[in-house]
């Protein structure tokens, strides 16, 4: 894996999905704050978690990047200005926990702000040398995107719930210099989308969606209408493949149905949205009722996505690169290709959403502003295990706490559970970048053992009984199991595509209710021991195929083998499977540790 020259720290200024991402002494490291604190979407300020993750780096980095927003941002705006006239670290009020409101509604932060290292971080920015830029949040995405991707050129295109940008219209580029903290020519506002032209080093504003916002429907619809909590909107496209959306078309293509955040509407706009959202209240009894609403909702949702992107994916548009929320819908992602035949390759990065942005603000600063040219895809498909890898000492100490039993064990015994119908926790390397499992810190099991998909769901995940499994499939295969173009690759779970009918049965346990699959292309470039892995079950099975799902129980997945072994323990898991170091852990009597 390539690293940055130049050590660079970046931070995302979170609502939700609280990350940092840095570069430096030979690493490349990506830490959602939700893996360590075990909150899901937590919305700490990133700086408190890294400072706490890694004291020994505090003093390491020569430049720092953060997108705009309304706490880290604004912090690191005062430190820059106080330091500028003068001031020291005892001039500057404590380190925010995150949005006030969000500390007041869902109680105190996962990591402390007045700890040393907070202070010995604070105490560092004032006194060396240290450059901090600013970037937009849209523009962050959509670098996260191209700069992730090995185009050398492509259109890269953000659609999400909103965020603050730079008023490109004034500004003229894609300006993150530092000399923008009291630029008095730059507005902040919110956008809810964007269109870029990336080329080389450079990617350039041609259009901000500022009005109406795809994001803000679904949330509204999500947790207004379905019952669901905020950040399950994967459950309402999963709910979509069971309802009819003729019903609910209707409602849901009015315009009101894509008004911008609520702070940002007239009185006259909230009454229209409530009178909307009242409307579907009144027709929704029954589950059913649910499924027809989520059913509109995606039929919707995929119409005006097409429409935005026909404006702007025209016929000398090769290569695309999307990010933000929106685009984790696989169902719209896996029907691209077929809106725009032309295109030669669609890329989504890892980590999409707004974990990504720490992502994108520090390739802004490396290749925008250093003007540095290697990326963090090197010649090849992204990295997606960005997070920290663990050693046989730490697993053989986690799994003496939980009382669990270590046995050493090959790949082959791996495959043979899975073989036997057994669920098996797979924990490898450093973990995913992303909300999906990617073999690293997944629960791996038989594509097309009957009644296992049920016992996952209900048992192990407790989770809907709809909820598709995903498949990972060796990516020299894929052409033989689903329906997807050539040259088509999904390394991170990014499209749903057809699975074909002949081969339904052989894996109906990773075949959604409307016969489509969110694919997993394994490469063995990219991930070698995953692919090992699958090749050895393809020479036992003749199937290329294997269920995958998060290693999770409504939990953020695992990341540390301590988390692991929590979550096994407490959930009808078989076993779990530590790749690395050849152990498996299984839930007998304590015994005398067969693993030393």
């Amino acid at each position: 894996m390539m690293h940055y020259a130049a050590p660079i720290l970046a931070f995302n200024d979170p609502w939700h999905d609280s990350s940092f991402f840095f570069s430096g002494r030979g690493s490349v490291v990506h830490v959602e704050c939700e893996r360590r604190s075990r909150r899901k979407h937590d919305y700490i300020n990133p700086i408190l978690a890294f400072c706490d993750l890694y004291p020994d780096l505090i003093e390491s980095f020569e430049h720092i990047a953060v997108h705009e927003g309304g706490v880290v941002t604004q912090y690191l705006r005062h430190l820059v200005r106080v330091k500028a006239e003068g001031g020291t670290a005892a001039d500057l009020p404590p380190m925010p926990m995150g949005e006030d409101w969000l500390v007041q509604n869902f109680g105190p932060a996962s990591f402390r702000n007045d700890t040393d290292n907070t202070h010995r971080f604070i105490r560092h920015l004032m006194k060396a040398p240290v450059s901090i830029y600013f970037c937009g949040h849209h523009g962050a995405h959509a670098a996260n995107a191209f700069y992730s991707s090995n185009f050398d050129s492509a259109l890269s295109v953000t659609l999400d719930g909103g965020g603050l940008d730079l008023d490109m219209t004034r500004v003229g580029t894609n300006a993150i210099r530092e000399d923008l903290v009291n630029h008095p020519s730059v507005n902040r506002r919110q956008l809810y989308g964007s269109v870029y032209n990336c080329r080389d080093n450079r990617c350039t504003p041609l259009f901000q969606l500022m009005k109406t916002s795809i994001g803000t429907m679904w949330h509204r619809v999500v947790t207004g209408l379905l019952e669901l909590k905020e950040g399950e909107e994967g459950t309402a496209m999963a709910m979509a493949a069971l309802g009819d959306p003729a019903r609910f078309r209707i409602w849901i293509d009015r315009p009101c149905a894509v008004y911008r955040q609520n702070y940002a509407l007239e009185p006259a706009q909230h009454a229209e949205i409530a009178s909307w959202l009242e409307e579907a209240r009144r027709q929704i009894v029954t589950d059913q009722d649910r499924y027809d609403v989520a059913a509109a909702l995606q039929a919707g949702t995929e119409a005006r996505v097409r429409a935005f992107l026909t404006q702007h994916v025209t016929r000398d548009v090769s290569r695309l690169c999307l990010s933000g929320g929106t685009f984790l819908n696989c169902q719209i992602t896996g029907k691209i290709r077929d809106w725009f035949p032309w295109l030669d390759d669609i890329f989504i990065p890892p980590a999409p959403y707004d974990g990504g942005l720490s992502i994108g603000a520090a390739q802004l600063v490396h290749h925008e502003v250093l003007g540095a040219r290697d990326r963090i895809s090197g010649s090849g498909l992204a990295p997606f295990a960005l997070g920290r890898s663990y050693d046989r000492a730490d697993v053989v100490a986690a799994a003496a706490r939980h009382g669990l039993r270590l046995s050493e064990a090959g790949p082959e015994a791996f495959i043979e559970r899975v073989a036997a119908g057994e669920a098996v926790g797979l924990f490898q390397g450093g973990a995913e970048s992303g909300r999906r499992a990617l073999g690293h810190r997944s629960i791996i099991a038989h594509p097309g053992i009957a009644g296992l998909k049920d016992r996952l769901n209900s048992a192990i995940k407790h989770r809907q009984w709809f909820r598709p499994f995903a498949p990972m499939v060796l990516a020299e295969e894929v052409h033989d199991w689903f329906d997807c173009p050539p040259g088509f690759t999904s390394p991170y779970m990014s499209f749903a595509v057809p699975v074909k009918a002949a081969r339904r049965d052989l894996i109906a346990n990773v075949v959604h209710l409307d016969g489509t699959a969110r694919l997993q292309t394994v490469h063995r470039g990219l991930s070698p021991a995953l692919h090992g892995l699958l090749s050895l079950w393809h020479q036992r099975s003749g199937i290329p195929v294997l269920l995958n799902t998060s290693f999770n129980d409504r939990e953020p997945i695992v990341e540390t083998p301590d988390d692991a072994l929590a979550t096994f323990a407490r959930t009808p898991i078989d076993a779990v499977y530590f790749a690395d170091h050849n152990l498996i852990a299984t839930k007998q009597p304590k015994a005398t540790m067969a693993a030393r």
